[in-house]
């Protein structure tokens, strides 16, 4: 029988980290208080996130962030926002640098901890928000409000279970739990043991709490209502996918409870030089990287993969599977099971019945492109006409260069290069990961 007692003492920050975490937030509250005071500026420190309302995890599953609100009166504008807060997390975190997704803040260490200074508004619940992380401070209030030692615990089991799941974290290229979802889930369903059999047995979406309005409400596979505005879905990012892996986990786990759901452990290397005996071909496609942070470049990443996938499934090439990697270039790893495809083409007229069947005849009797044909089939037309595209790498150039792959992506098409990297013997962390990916693999 599992010891959950164990695993949540294994799971949770030790006393020398937690005094680290208390003496960076303190240190930073206090330097943030007297830059306010000394340069007259209208704002309140909120230090929020799970190390403040001690659902954190040991270091060793997940790093703890020290998250610092600048909150500003309703009235401020924006412009005075941005420019005063983040010239404040400067002030505090001189190395620091300034990111963008939708707002902007300063990014930094303190003493070997990441800061982060987020400046924002003011807001109480039933207003409408100004900036896109305005809710963060009210969400913060309300878990504080309503978290007890024994829900800490709980949600910490179930952090640790969704890290090796590979379903936790809020980042884009994630889609996965944030945490404020898990903290959410566990407030609601009241354990984590509560919660694994919640999600084992249920089947399609997912409202929490359950409600017509939960499932019709929203089009997502997880909903979660907010706490501190209930036209939102705190969940919307969760994808499809790892809400079907965490389904299966939890399934999993109720047959055969073990400690190592929580504790992942770090796969083998899979010798992928050997990917070539799988008699498929892969392709990795590579494109610089724009100058944009990852929740940016990600959907565009993904949109180009998907754009290729779908393209090359068409026209016949037959993709097994696909992958990415965002680094100092994008790179879309491809592996289908055609490298050349015929040089005949069928294509499929209309039926003998149609007003435009004379005119197909016409068109394909006199083409140059006929192979074949026309000939009839059951009730239609059919033609056998010569392949336009045949190789896999040019059909992968024509489908970059004909079709949209993104805002920031699109101005780079020119620089695109194409590998093969099983002859390459190149992209071992892209190949490594794909090569090995498993139910428990994002």
């Amino acid at each position: 029988m599992i010891d959950l007692y164990s695993v949540v003492s294994r799971v949770s920050p030790t006393k020398e980290e937690e005094d680290r975490i208390r003496e960076v937030t303190d240190l930073a509250v206090g330097r943030l208080n007297a830059y306010l005071r000394e340069n007259n500026i209208n704002a309140v420190p909120a230090v929020v996130g799970s190390s403040s309302r001690n659902t954190n995890l040991v270091h060793s599953l997940r790093s703890s962030d020290v998250d610092i609100f600048l909150v500003f009166p309703r009235d401020a504008r924006m412009e005075d926002l941005k420019k005063f807060g983040l010239a404040a997390g400067h002030h505090i975190l001189p190395e620091g640098v300034e990111k963008y997704a939708e707002h902007p803040y300063v990014n930094g260490f303190i003493n070997g901890i990441k800061v982060d200074i987020v400046p924002c508004y003011a807001m109480d619940k039933g207003e409408r928000k100004i900036s896109a992380v305005d809710r963060t401070v009210l969400h913060d209030k309300y878990l504080k409000s309503v978290l007890t030692d024994d829900l800490r615990k709980e949600i910490r089991l179930f952090k640790a279970f969704l890290i090796s799941a590979g379903v936790y974290g809020s980042e884009v290229s994630k889609a996965g739990f944030s945490g404020l979802v898990s903290e959410l889930i566990i407030v609601r369903l009241g354990s984590f043991l509560g919660a694994v059999q919640y999600f084992s047995s249920r089947r399609g979406n997912i409202a929490i709490p359950e409600s017509d309005k939960g499932i019709h409400g929203f089009h997502s596979p997880l909903v979660v209502m907010d706490p501190v505005d209930d036209t939102r879905n705190a969940a919307a990012a969760v994808s499809t996918e790892n809400m079907a892996r965490l389904k299966m986990q939890c399934r999993l786990f109720v047959k055969n409870p073990s400690e190592s759901f929580f504790f992942r452990n770090k796969r083998e290397p899979v010798d992928w030089r050997s990917a070539s005996d799988r008699g498929t071909h892969f392709r990795v496609i590579e494109i610089p990287r724009p100058d944009e942070v990852d929740d940016v470049i990600y959907p565009q990443a993904n949109r180009f993969r998907n754009v290729v996938f779908d393209y090359l499934e068409r026209a016949g090439f037959l993709p097994v599977s696909s992958g990415i990697e965002i680094g100092n270039e994008v790179l879309v790893l491809i592996e289908t099971e055609r490298k050349l495809l015929p040089l005949v083409e069928r294509h499929t007229g209309p039926p003998v019945d149609s007003p435009n069947s004379m005119d197909f005849i016409e068109k394909w009797t006199s083409s140059p492109d006929r192979l074949r044909g026309p000939y009839i089939e059951g009730d239609r037309l059919m033609v056998e006409r010569v392949r336009a595209l045949r190789d896999l790498d040019e059909a992968i150039i024509n489908c970059v260069k004909v079709t949209g792959i993104g805002k920031h992506l699109d101005p780079l098409k020119e620089d695109l290069k194409m590998h093969d990297p099983v002859k390459v013997m190149r992209f071992d962390e892209l190949m490594n990961q794909y090569m090995s990916r498993g139910i428990m693999d994002s």
